[in-house]
């Protein structure tokens, strides 16, 4: 522009790409993006979906729910069956008097007895959080394979209206 002119120029910041005018540029842009099709969602599928991922993850959280019962009955048998067996032991360590070296040798036995019946409780306590896990990763699975699969349907039945 001229020094006398008083039409105000743009600036940089109002330029776009290779110095155009920004008004023009991004009017441009919206006319393509008007006249650019939009695929056809079918919104009843991806809901039907969603249902589905929810049944899923309540599935999942009773399975959840039921391995944390599992759990606490097994811990709740377990610390009966070491009081049970506590209790006897005290009753047969004090009726059988002072014989100092039967007592030591008894206690170790109970001792021993006990860290048996622990490792065997962690065992089992184990074996069911494994059982859990396994069932719960195989139904995420699942339904991930599921929903990969609805979605591609999705996907194309939007491709196809379009």
């Amino acid at each position: 522009m001229k020094r006398g002119d008083n039409k105000m120029s743009a600036s940089p910041k109002d330029s776009g790409p290779d110095g155009q005018d920004f008004t023009r540029y991004s009017a441009e842009a919206f006319k393509q993006f008007q006249n650019t099709k939009m695929p056809n969602i079918d919104f009843d599928s991806i809901m039907e979906s969603h249902r589905k991922n929810m049944e899923s993850l309540a599935s999942a959280s009773q399975m959840a729910a039921e391995t944390i019962r599992s759990i606490a009955q097994a811990q709740g048998s377990y610390m009966r069956q070491a009081m049970e067996d506590m209790a006897s032991y005290t009753k047969k360590a004090t009726a059988s008097g002072a014989n100092m070296p039967g007592q030591i040798d008894a206690q170790s036995r109970f001792v021993r007895d006990e860290i048996q019946k622990a490792v065997g409780y962690n065992q089992e306590v184990s074996d069911i959080w494994n059982k859990s896990q396994s069932k719960l990763v195989k139904l995420a699975t699942e339904r991930l394979n599921e929903c990969v699969d609805e979605s591609n349907k999705i996907i194309k039945g939007a491709a196809k209206k379009s």
